[in-house]
């Protein structure tokens, strides 16, 4: 699952195809934990579950498993590999499974706290995507079976206890228990010791010898040495405070009654689209390209200059921002995932272009910071929201932008701005576009008169859109998307060349800059006011 979602993809997408993923945790790596978003947002139709038992029988149960003699138990392990949430015996200390060095091992109050801790997420983030279903199920309830059987339509007679360990569960009658691997192959080795008493020290140490072995087998632990320290949660994945209130406002929601009815199909071109990055700006340029206009999407004009140096240049010649970004009915993306005109350039798109008619795009913030942490869908990042925060764009300072609510507060103050600015210039008009709305190709179709057929999810992340998706296909998307990423990365290595080379020619002494003129070797964009001088 880990490797999914390095690779750009839903979690189970290289785990094979199942109906049920009982176990997805080897208790060393919890993807349930980890991964809970990209699982949620992942696959929109998913049925979750929760399984439920005494907490005193299951801290009962994790400091006897594996059932062998000698530790370490999973308790342990959870205690050494410092698990999101879990229990630990404080960092940097040197890890020995009975007395964590001297202090307290952590005990049943503190587990049962973590989980209690779990619970609460999974229920939170499942509420508010109401797409999901989430099965609550106590084990231990007698009555399991039957609803079981009348929720799944599967007969109660297969509800049962699998993998119990003899040892702790003497009242279980054996013959009815489906026992693990490694239950099997430790049962094997004790009837083997007993019929050979004499080997019995010899097959104690090979126990020791195989102890990793045996963890392997058992399904749910591996060796120490295989844990991944360098995949840490880091502060922007963590799950910041939900605050029902803050998301709540205004300004996350789109407007429907912001453009007349009597401006529908006369709206006044251009478009300029003021949205972010992964808001549907691709949903906006191909659904105008799809009625018969001109759309512009990142790149502008006929060098497909980005829109984002077109409008700076534009603007520091003292023109309007779209003077030199050729013409176009509409602006679809502006930025370039670094600049933003739409923030930077503002007032003087609103000033320079008194006719056009501009747009805010609206999703879940939920959804598009989930969106933003995994564009381009790459192995490795950086990705979009890791760069922002390492720029210093206006209203989201170097540094900001490690979790939802900061982004989510950056975009609720722009969306605010952009509103109050509109609205004292009357001759503009601001369509607001819900991209998740289930209506909006309706809408868009009677503002526009494009059909609504035109609207659709285009430069969608596999990770996001599962639901009609083979694994194929979302492998293939990925490979595109490479493509696309080296294309972009090329294109911006050239532009850092080109400026370089224009500092460097402008650092030149005039004897130097009227020879390289003299031979053809001075650009024609550069002036020679110093040699003129």
């Amino acid at each position: 699952m880990k490797e999914s979602v390095q690779a750009g993809l839903p979690p189970l997408a290289l785990c094979g195809e199942a109906d049920m993923y009982a176990q997805i945790d080897d208790a060393l790596y919890f993807p349930q934990i980890e991964l809970l978003d990209e699982i949620v947002h992942g696959y929109p139709n998913a049925t979750f579950f929760l399984t439920f038992r005494s907490m005193e029988k299951w801290y009962h149960s994790i400091t006897h498993w594996p059932p062998r003699k000698n530790g370490p138990y999973m308790r342990d392990r959870m205690i050494k590999f410092n698990i999101t949430g879990s229990p630990t015996c404080g960092d940097g200390v040197e890890y020995n499974y009975r007395d964590c060095n001297g202090k307290d091992v952590p005990a049943l109050d503190e587990f049962s706290g973590w989980y209690c801790n779990h619970v609460q997420r999974v229920r939170d983030v499942v509420s508010r995507n109401p797409s999901h279903t989430l099965v609550e199920v106590d084990i231990e309830d007698p009555e399991i079976g039957q609803r079981m059987e009348e929720t799944f339509g599967i007969e109660k007679s297969c509800w049962g206890h699998v993998n119990a360990n003899a040892n702790i569960h003497p009242e279980l009658n054996q013959s009815e228990v489906t026992i693990s691997k490694f239950q099997q192959k430790q049962q094997r080795k004790e009837e083997m010791n007993a019929n050979n008493a004499d080997d019995q020290e010899d097959n104690e140490q090979e126990n020791a010898n195989n102890s990793d072995e045996d963890e392997e087998e058992d399904g749910s632990l591996e060796a120490f040495d295989e844990a991944d320290d360098d995949y840490a949660t880091s502060e922007d994945v963590e799950d910041s405070e939900d605050d029902a209130s803050f998301f709540n406002q205004q300004c996350f929601k789109a407007r429907t009654d912001t453009v007349s009815p009597s401006l529908y199909n006369n709206l006044p071109k251009p478009y300029i689209n003021m949205g972010f990055p992964k808001m549907g700006t691709s949903s906006l340029h191909s659904f105008f390209k799809c009625g018969g206009l001109t759309s512009t999407h990142y790149s502008c004009g006929k060098k497909s200059e980005k829109c984002s140096l077109c409008t700076k240049y534009s603007v520091e010649a003292g023109l309007p921002p779209l003077s030199q970004c050729g013409k176009a009915d509409m602006y679809a993306q502006l930025d370039n995932g670094q600049y933003f005109p739409q923030i930077e350039l503002l007032e003087e798109f609103i000033h320079g272009h008194p006719n056009a008619t501009f747009f805010l795009t609206f999703r879940p913030m939920e959804k598009w910071y989930q969106s933003l942490r995994n564009w381009p869908p790459r192995q490795h990042g950086p990705h979009m929201n890791n760069r922002f925060r390492k720029l210093n764009i206006t209203g989201l300072p170097s540094g900001k932008g490690k979790n939802l609510e900061e982004l989510s507060d950056w975009y609720c103050k722009h969306v605010e701005r952009v509103r109050g600015l509109i609205a004292r210039h009357p001759s503009h008009t601001l369509v607001e576009v819900d991209i998740e709305d289930p209506d909006i190709g309706q809408h868009m179709e009677d503002m526009f008169g494009i059909e609504k057929s035109c609207w659709g999810h285009k430069n969608a992340n596999a990770i996001m859109m599962t639901e009609n998706m083979t694994q194929f296909d979302m492998v293939e998307m990925h490979k595109h998307y490479k493509e696309e990423e080296t294309a972009e990365m090329k294109a911006q290595k050239k532009e850092e060349n080109r400026l370089k080379q224009i500092k460097h020619l402008e650092s030149l002494s005039p004897r130097r800059i009227k020879r390289r003129m003299k031979n053809g070797r001075w650009p024609d964009e550069l002036t020679a006011s110093k040699v003129e001088s």
